[in-house]
């Protein structure tokens, strides 16, 4: 009959012990979630950025503008975030002689002073919510304002004339 009642006794031990245990390692687990959500969202916005000025900097000309004064499209490339939240898209020019800055929706009287040499900046800003309770209420919600730059070069060769190939003349 005693040994009965040593096994209740046990297995109320170990229910203590489980319910004082349970509680952290859940803490941990959401911290690792949450933690790989950061990231991911940190990472994905620098990707975002990096691409976006690279895009509208690296290709020259579509349609006979420039694609580094097509707004929408560099604005369009920095916002392809899947599962993250964007705040805003932030494209402006500064013109390498006199440092103006010129917003990229600025008009096309402003806009025409751009070209090369001068500083395409892209800022991206974007927001994550913790989906943890606990962690939203210590930390608030995280806040990424990233930012990219680059000169603009145009009319740079990539090839140099006498290490290209020879034309065709007849045609």
């Amino acid at each position: 009959m005693m040994n009965h009642g040593r096994k209740n006794k046990d297995s109320g031990q170990a229910l203590v012990e489980f319910a004082l245990v349970f509680p952290i390692l859940m803490l941990l687990l959401f911290g690792i979630i949450e933690f790989g959500r950061i990231i991911y969202t940190y990472t994905m916005s620098v990707n975002a950025v990096r691409t976006a000025v690279r895009t509208a900097v690296l290709y020259d000309y579509e349609d006979g503008s420039p694609l580094y004064l097509d707004c929408e499209r560099i604005r369009r490339q920095a916002s392809e975030l899947p599962s993250v939240r964007l705040e805003s898209v932030i494209v402006q020019y500064e013109i390498a002689s006199t440092g103006q800055i010129i917003a990229c929706d600025a008009d096309a009287e402003e806009l025409a002073l751009v070209g090369a040499g001068d500083m395409l900046q892209i800022e991206l800003v974007t927001r994550i919510d913790l989906v943890t309770p606990i962690a939203d209420r210590f930390s608030g919600n995280w806040v990424f304002r990233l930012s990219g730059q680059r000169t603009i070069a145009g009319g740079v060769e990539v090839l140099p004339e006498h290490m290209r190939p020879p034309q065709d003349e007849s045609s």
